[in-house]
């Protein structure tokens, strides 16, 4: 029965079939249940308020955190892309002040964009970029065709491939050569390395060096020590000669 207020009303008659119209009434009040009471209203609205506040108290502390998340990663993108930044730098300028060409080639077969400074002095071209590497090398170099066919056929062997095979053509790859660059005789020595990702060769490194100065050098020193044996050996024949005759004298 909803809530609300009843009046139960009563009418009887005698014996004689005689009806009380009148009868009698007893008010009656029906009360609703908890749930549907005017507290229980208050209640709910309080729920609802509390329970609104803690959502916005829950976004604003959320967004506090996102903000400092952000904030931090903003402080730790600035550390490490000046950290970066300086790294560049210390390798641009090792590049540049390096006394000795280093550059690396692409699974293309060409040189990287970056390179070495001193690259340039070697063979005295800035025409380097994009080039061919093995034109680049030996152009005018005193090497066999079959040769620089073989060191071809060796890097398309080891370019994209597993970093086994760097160490199967290494033999092949040629690491001392003698080249006319710009009307002048140089002696290149080279240095081959992999630059390896997940064990696939992505790269060839480069180490060039102009030692036309040290085989110069060398060649000097081994004639001045072929010289020198040489001196040695017609002094102690000199002194042999002394001595015979000193003792065929007596």
């Amino acid at each position: 029965m909803s809530a609300g207020e009843y009046r139960f009303r009563v009418k009887a008659s005698n014996n004689d079939g005689i009806w009380n119209e009148k009868g009698k009434s007893i008010r009656l009040i029906q009360l609703p249940p908890p749930w549907l009471t005017w507290w229980a209203y208050c209640l709910y609205a309080l729920a609802i308020i509390l329970s609104l506040a803690k959502f916005v108290h829950f976004q604003k502390q959320k967004r506090k955190k996102v903000e400092e998340l952000n904030r931090i990663l903003e402080v730790k993108v600035s550390e490490r892309t000046k950290g970066l930044a300086e790294k560049n730098r210390d390798i641009r300028s090792m590049l540049s002040n390096m006394k000795q060409g280093l550059f690396t080639i692409d699974p293309t077969g060409e040189i990287h964009h970056e390179y070495s400074t001193y690259l340039e002095d070697i063979f005295e071209t800035k025409d380097i970029a994009g080039s061919k590497a093995v034109n680049f090398l030996f152009n005018g170099a005193k090497i066999k065709p079959d040769i620089l066919v073989q060191i071809k056929e060796s890097m398309s062997t080891i370019l994209g491939l597993d970093q086994i095979n760097f160490e199967f053509n290494r033999p092949l790859l040629v690491n001392e050569y003698e080249a006319k660059i710009k009307q002048q005789r140089k002696i290149l020595s080279l240095d081959w390395n992999p630059i390896v990702e997940l064990e696939i060769t992505t790269k060839l490194m480069v180490s060039v060096r102009d030692i036309t100065e040290l085989k110069k050098l060398e060649s000097e020193a081994t004639e001045k020590k072929r010289e020198l044996e040489i001196s040695l050996l017609y002094t102690f024949d000199a002194a042999d000669e002394l001595n015979r005759a000193k003792t065929e004298s007596r």
